[in-house]
């Protein structure tokens, strides 16, 4: 109740005080057995009282020139019903409309909380050096050529170049990557990363309107407006179906009669009757209620397996997606670099535990591999962190040396072993001497191993979209198998690539991190990682995967493929039963108990159907 805005908690009190008016009429009616006109006195305030929005909408669409619309047809359909003295009946129909539009507009609602999210990247003030003075202003105060004061620990306000310090910046709210990047004078700075361990004075080149984040901001309301309230089913086929309807009841009511045996006005009642019957068979509520009902099922079936649909109209979308984007760290990796291999003429072991007491304390990402790693803590000393390059200590008399081979080769210490490029390398030496080095990758998540082989049998083409460097993504995709991969992408960049492929067909994304916020509302489709995702890509998704296993995008598409299925089953068998009892309808030759099985008992029939999305197993 809490996450629910004002008006859907009105709608939600609406429809729960509808529910028990109606078990209450039914009771009253049951016992006290009232004839038509009783019945409908009781019934007629609490059909008002849940429909009275709806009644006005198709008042106000015929206003609009919008006459045949989805609020026409449940109107003229419900009326029909209470002429007829199906009161209950038109109750029902109101009601699990109400419900559908109530689940709709929270989802929607949910999509737009994702925003506040994203403005929280970057600071509202900036301290700005003014001659000897510091003054904190309001971003949108600072003008281009500002010098402006980073401290350690707080993120870069605006867009500019490093003008005094240096110091390692976490990009992870840009570029997903947690691997911090040493930055120095001169060197560009984006506005939204954070600065981890020294401050630092910036230039600034943008105003905040033209920032980094601004332009995240900006690309994920673009690409919420461009998404849109999905047109339901019901929304569509109404466009059709409605005007079908009314304009043969119309026929029914007032051309049949012509062709009767008696005068034309005394024919006109029983036709009249007959028209409103006709109506009541029309009314589409096997299809109001099992088709939402069938998304619904397997909503459930989903929840079972750890993947949360905010919306039936995701699964609708989902069916039909041909190329599947995933973004790497964090969604097809574990996010935590693990020690791949040791590369020495000396002993591994020893390796590993110098190298764990270089790296003690470090609040590095790759100084975490080597955490379960026992060494010596009494024998350390002398530990200094030379940033962006490396590590220097004393071990147990030991000096010792781990970094980059950059660190090592401007000590003056030769290297005479390579490792590829695509690898994270830390080269260790020992008093001078090159002693090894240590290959540190972000590993595969086990569940990803198989998931290029799942959307390849569901003909889906698999994509990587990483802001890592290119050779690192590469290798993940190579060990994946997924068709294509590409990296150094910065959110725009990702956004670019699932428009172009939104135009060749349906598509998703799975992501993560606050920069996958714009991209997952881009495609047609957006998963977000509800363990390790950020409260930007879980809002703005359209699903949220709670244990974070990417493989299950494909059990999700498989889910929405026959869920899609039975909803198509419904439709037919729907259909097929309305138009025949509509034909018996209109030559008189079905009785109101019939009309009722026409909508009932096949809603009847299409629910039980529908429950079995409920139930689904991935084959």
């Amino acid at each position: 109740m809490k996450k629910l805005t004002r008006k859907q908690k009105k709608q939600l009190v609406r429809i729960l005080i509808t529910v028990v008016l109606t078990a209450l009429a039914l009771f009253f009616i049951s016992f006290f057995k009232t004839n038509r006109l009783v019945t409908l006195a009781i019934i007629l305030p609490v059909y008002l009282f849940i429909g009275y929005d709806l009644l006005w909408a198709a008042l106000r669409d015929i206003g609009n020139g919008q006459i045949f619309g989805e609020k026409f047809l449940m109107s003229v359909a419900t009326i029909g019903a209470l002429a007829l003295g199906e009161a209950l009946e038109a109750v029902a129909v109101l009601l699990f409309f109400s419900i559908g539009e109530l689940f709709e507009s929270i989802a929607t609602s949910k999509a737009r909380g994702s925003l506040s999210a994203l403005a929280s990247l970057c600071p509202d003030e900036a301290t700005v050096l003014q001659g000897e003075t510091l003054v904190s202003l309001p971003i949108d105060e600072v003008e281009v050529g500002s010098s402006v004061l980073v401290f350690a620990g707080s993120r870069v306000p605006l867009d500019g170049i490093i003008q005094k310090g240096e110091a390692l910046f976490d990009f992870s709210s840009l570029t997903g990557e947690s691997n911090p990047v040493y930055l120095k004078e001169g060197d560009l700075l984006p506005a939204g990363v954070l600065a981890l361990d020294a401050p630092v004075t910036v230039k600034t080149t943008h105003t905040s309107e033209n920032s980094s984040t601004a332009r995240i901001l900006s690309l994920m309301e673009e690409a919420l407006e461009n998404k849109g309230k999905h047109e339901r089913f019901i929304t569509r086929f109404s466009l059709y179906y409605t005007p079908c309807v009314v304009f043969s009841a119309l026929i029914v009511a007032f051309l049949f009669p012509l062709f009767s045996s008696q005068s034309y006005l005394a024919a006109l009642p029983a036709f009249i009757h007959r028209a409103l019957t006709f109506l009541v068979i029309s009314c589409p509520c096997a299809l109001v209620i099992s088709v939402p009902l069938a998304f619904f099922g397997a909503s459930g079936a989903a929840a079972k397996k750890g993947i949360i649909f905010k919306s039936t109209a995701a699964i609708e979308e989902l069916a039909s997606v041909k190329t599947a984007y995933f973004d790497k760290t964090g969604t097809l990796t574990t996010g935590q670099f693990k020690i791949q291999s040791i590369n020495t003429k000396h002993d591994s072991a020893k390796l590993l535990e110098y190298a764990a007491a270089c790296e003690y304390g470090s609040r590095h990402p790759l100084a975490a591999a080597f955490a379960d790693t026992p060494f010596d803590q009494g024998a350390l000393s002398a530990q200094k962190e030379i940033r962006g390059m490396g590590v220097s200590a004393l071990y147990h008399g030991n000096k010792l040396l781990l970094g980059k081979k950059e660190f090592l080769e401007n000590k003056g210490i030769p290297l005479d072993m390579e490792t590829p490029s695509s690898e994270t390398v830390l080269y260790l030496a020992v008093n001078s001497d090159y002693y090894g080095s240590v290959t540190l990758a972000d590993t595969p998540k086990e569940e990803a191993k198989s998931l290029s082989s799942s959307l390849r049998a569901l003909s889906v083409k698999s994509v990587i979209l990483s802001g890592d460097r290119n050779e690192c993504v590469i290798d993940t995709q190579k060990q994946l198998a997924f068709d294509e991969a590409h990296g150094s992408l910065l959110p725009e960049d990702k956004v670019a690539y699932v428009k172009a492929g939104n135009q060749k067909g349906k598509t998703l994304f799975a992501g993560d991190g606050i920069n996958d916020a714009p991209v997952l509302a881009t495609a047609s489709v957006g998963f977000a990682m509800g363990g390790l995702g950020s409260d930007a890509a879980i809002e703005s998704a359209d699903a949220v995967l709670t244990d974070d296993d990417p493989a299950k995008v494909a059990y999700a598409i498989s889910l929405s493929r026959f869920s899609l299925a039975v909803v198509k089953e419904n439709i037919a068998f729907a259909l097929f039963v309305k138009f025949a009892v509509m034909l018996l309808g209109a030559l008189g030759l079905a009785n109101l108990w019939l009309a009722i099985f026409a909508d009932v008992g096949v809603s009847v029939l299409a629910i039980l159907n529908a429950i079995r999305t409920l139930h689904y197993h991935n084959k």
